[in-house]
């Protein structure tokens, strides 16, 4: 969804680069506002609503020069999430204005909701002015009056949009020091990092490296550890009984690579699964599923067992046919899964057969330098792993 409206914003914004420059700057404090937030739902409900907040504003949108109201039309006529469409019509105290303009009864259509999400949304909003750069909510108040003068809308309800605006942004600073933000000032978003395509120089964002890339939100399934995937009781690499000896430690750290792997992998379409997301690079998740089922299959079968065994992916004339052939298709993702199972399921077996670390197999290769080996791969590419998923949906995580 967030990639969605990334698109979306970038095609009706085009026109408008002020307007744009402002999008990219409100979406990225609205990245560093996402840990205020409870559920990776209504993170990714933030993310979404601050990129489409303004797409009001062009004329293919724009029919009765509100844009809040505006927007949220666009949207819901073309099948936008209810809740989504609610929050760009409601954003930054939408009502007060629809008051003064005569839509209060049309803008009452879409439900107003005042949580700890729509509070996230309209800070971002009013501590970014109309280029990117950043403001206080006073000094962007100013602003709006200065530019729209004293007898707009704006003008007329500020007496009651003011002090409205001025109760969101303590809430919402209330819940960053409650995060552990101390040492944050309005506005909270005020961190200097270097400046990106679409942002001016000026502009100071959120950690996240400004671009006119989508930001995904970053979160964990972990309700525990945040730097942990899931809790310890739902993670599959736990267990009870602890290894004894070398066989077993590199038997264990080679299993729990390997669901790591999996786990990196799980709960994404096919896609996002294809999807060379830490470019220019060419590796995609499904890439490393390929490339690492060819590696079981070189070093179990063919070295090992003696088997004669060519990689499925990887040929003469594209070394890089596990990557190359890594395409957003729901047939190669099925069986990319099938043939790095029947790898896993052949090695297991050899290597239960096999009693002696130091047994060499068909091609003189010992075992314990194999399981070494496998152990190296899994890890580096468990790294990789790490980038590509957190750069798909955001979700992170050992």
């Amino acid at each position: 969804m967030v990639c969605r409206a990334w698109d979306l914003a970038r095609g009706l914004l085009a026109g408008l680069p002020r307007r744009w420059r402002h999008t990219v700057a409100v979406a990225h404090c609205a990245a560093l506002l996402t840990r205020t937030l409870g559920s990776a739902e209504e993170r990714d409900l933030l993310s979404a609503a601050a990129w489409l907040h303004d797409i009001g504003y062009p004329e293919p949108v724009a029919e009765t020069g509100f844009h809040p109201f505006d927007g949220a039309d666009y949207l819901r006529r073309h099948g936008w999430p209810p809740r989504l469409v609610a929050l760009v019509a409601h954003h930054s105290g939408a009502i007060f204005v629809a008051r003064a303009r005569g839509l209060a009864e049309a803008l009452h259509a879409y439900p107003r909701e005042q949580t700890a999400l729509s509070d996230a949304l309209t800070y971002a909003d009013q501590t970014t002015g109309p280029t990117g750069e950043r403001l206080t909510v006073r000094d962007r108040m100013a602003d709006m009056l200065r530019r729209h003068g004293s007898g707009s809308p704006n003008a007329r309800v500020h007496h009651e949009r003011g002090p409205y605006l001025l109760a969101v942004a303590a809430r919402v600073e209330q819940r960053l020091r409650a995060a552990g933000f101390a040492h944050l000032g309005e506005p909270a978003c005020d961190i200097p990092v270097t400046p990106g395509p679409g942002v001016p120089d000026h502009a100071r964002m959120s950690r996240h490296e400004p671009t006119n890339e989508p930001t995904a939100t970053r979160w964990s399934g972990s309700t525990a550890h945040p730097d942990m995937w899931v809790d310890p009781h739902d993670d599959p690499r736990e267990s009870a009984d602890q290894p004894v000896g070398e066989r077993a430690t590199l038997l264990d750290y080679l299993r729990r690579y390997r669901l790591t792997l999996e786990m990196k992998c799980t709960g994404l379409d096919a896609e996002q699964l294809a999807r060379r997301s830490v470019p220019p690079s060419t590796m995609s998740l499904l890439g490393l599923l390929r490339h690492l089922a060819d590696v079981e299959r070189h070093w179990f079968r063919q070295e090992l067992a003696g088997q004669h065994a060519p990689r499925r992916y990887r040929v003469a004339d594209d070394r890089d046919g596990d990557f190359n052939g890594a395409v957003a298709d729901p047939d190669v993702v099925d069986d990319a899964w099938r043939a790095w199972r029947a790898e896993v399921a052949f090695a297991e077996e050899v290597v239960a057969g096999i009693a002696d670390l130091g047994t060499r197999g068909a091609t003189g290769v010992p075992l314990r330098d194999v399981l070494v080996h496998m152990i190296e791969e899994y890890a580096r590419h468990c790294g990789h792993a790490d980038l590509l998923r957190e750069r798909i949906d955001g979700r992170v995580g050992q």
